[in-house]
């Protein structure tokens, strides 16, 4: 009916809402225990047009959420009463697998949200996206093999619990992965912290429930550390498992803010907190928004579209990692621990500048001046409009921050150490696909632990 290139800039507009959409159902908890499936509303047209900001506006008011501004900042709109218009109305349904879909009804729009058939969806790519990552980065061995708790890598056992070391370093330093981390986020930064000497040791729960609970396992796993003669240790955490440390660190009942430890815990020398949603993140549960958003850039700027984003979690832990959540609230009041030092490691997922964003928008213009191009495109990529395109993009990017945290929310009051890197929620700690490049985070990680003395090998 339509070629790639005719109906390229309305698909796009159809992607990113699938995208906000997503991110929008996970956030909504009334959403979840209501009975209902679907929600249908409808939105008058304007002149003729349906402005798709006004369907994003829409679908977080039925959901209870305040848009946040790039939703304010939507501004494409459908030329229903066109014949390719017309078109693109009925093709919703299909287009975003059932998802949402519209109909004209005189001079209004009635559209159709699908809360299941959007779920599905996701739960269908989450599960692909982590056998695909499993595959590149041989973790699928790992990811059948969970050892929950704290293990140590020796010269004879990669999994010793403290209990098996005759002879336990003074000092170590523990990994704590994210929500959901399906095993291997450490496969690159373990041969690096062991070719440094650093006595390593991997900390592992079950994360699919309150935050809390998981501190409560680290901080029993660090007093059994300190037991068996670890006096010192350095954390490195990677997105929920930075809350994690945060919790037993600044919690009255283990550190107390107090990172020294004493008899009781080991002294919490360096946190280096990697992708951590100190203030929240709806995105940071959902492993398919990060992919639709990575496609949805590539494909806007004709890059490869082999994506390399993927989030780490499925909303198990939603309710504390949403902003403003009663977790975070509490932890967020505590003041940062005595004694030990931190390091902020955000990521910038999109590492775009001026240069890239005039190129699209000059990309963009040369499309829309074709016969083929949609009038929403058109006036959309106009050159009076060019400013705020460009402006709207490059805030767009900045506040994705590595596509499940944002700049923002990595950041933490009175950590004055905080590096950007130019990478996604994983692929600063992992190398993805066939890239043979050091990820970004490593060497920071690698920079600060060279102060902490590294532990001697066990016996």
């Amino acid at each position: 009916m339509h070629s790639r290139s005719k109906s390229l800039g309305w698909i796009i507009g159809v992607i990113a809402i699938i995208a906000v959409a997503n991110a929008l159902v996970a956030g909504a908890d009334d959403v979840r225990a209501s009975g209902s499936s679907t929600s249908t509303f409808e939105l008058p047209l304007e002149n003729g047009r349906l402005n798709l900001r006004d369907v994003l506006v829409k679908i977080c008011d039925e959901l209870g959420i305040q848009p946040g501004q790039t939703v304010q900042d939507f501004d494409w709109s459908i030329d229903v009463q066109s014949a390719v218009g017309r078109v693109q109305v009925q093709l919703f349904d299909r287009l975003t697998g059932g998802v949402l879909s519209l109909r004209v009804k005189g001079d209004r729009i009635v559209a159709t949200l699908d809360r299941a058939a959007l779920e599905a969806r996701l739960a269908e790519r989450s599960r692909t996206l982590e056998r695909w990552l499993a595959e590149l980065t041989g973790g699928a061995k790992a990811q059948k093999e969970r050892h929950f708790g704290l293990t140590f890598i020796t010269a004879d056992n990669p999994r010793a619990r403290v209990s098996d070391l005759s002879n336990p370093p003074k000092r170590a330093v523990v990994l704590v992965h994210g929500l959901d981390d399906p095993g291997f986020m450490w496969n690159d930064l373990i041969p690096e912290l062991q070719a440094n000497h650093y006595f390593v040791a991997r900390f592992e729960y079950p994360n699919d429930g309150p935050i809390a609970e998981s501190a409560d396992l680290l901080a029993a796993a660090l007093s059994d550390a300190r037991l068996a003669g670890i006096e010192h240790v350095d954390v490195v955490a990677h997105s929920m498992g930075g809350l994690v440390t945060r919790d037993v660190l600044t919690r009255p009942a283990y550190y107390n803010g107090e990172g020294g430890g004493g008899d009781r815990y080991p002294a919490i020398d360096r946190f280096i907190m990697l992708g951590t949603p100190n203030h929240g993140s709806e995105l940071a549960r959902l492993r398919g928004v990060t992919e639709i958003g990575e496609h949805f850039y590539r494909l806007m700027t004709g890059q490869d579209g082999r994506a390399a984003a993927i989030g780490d979690g499925s909303g198990e832990a939603g309710v504390d990692l949403l902003p403003n959540s009663d977790f975070l609230r509490r932890l967020n009041d505590r003041p940062l621990a005595t004694h030990t030092r931190c390091t902020i490691v955000a990521g910038q997922w999109i590492p775009v500048g001026g240069a890239e964003v005039s190129s699209f928008i000059e990309k963009t213009r040369r499309f829309a001046e074709s016969q083929e191009a949609p009038v929403w495109l058109r006036e959309w990529a106009s050159e009076q409009n060019e400013k705020r395109a460009a402006g709207m993009i490059e805030s767009t990017i900045d506040g994705l921050g590595d596509g499940c945290v944002t700049l923002d929310s990595a950041k933490l009051q009175g950590v004055e150490d905080v590096v950007v890197v130019k990478a996604n929620h994983v692929g600063m700690l992992l190398r993805i696909g066939p890239s043979k490049a050091t990820p970004p985070a490593i060497p920071i990680v690698l920079d600060r632990l060279g102060d902490s003395k590294g532990g001697s090998s066990p016996n």
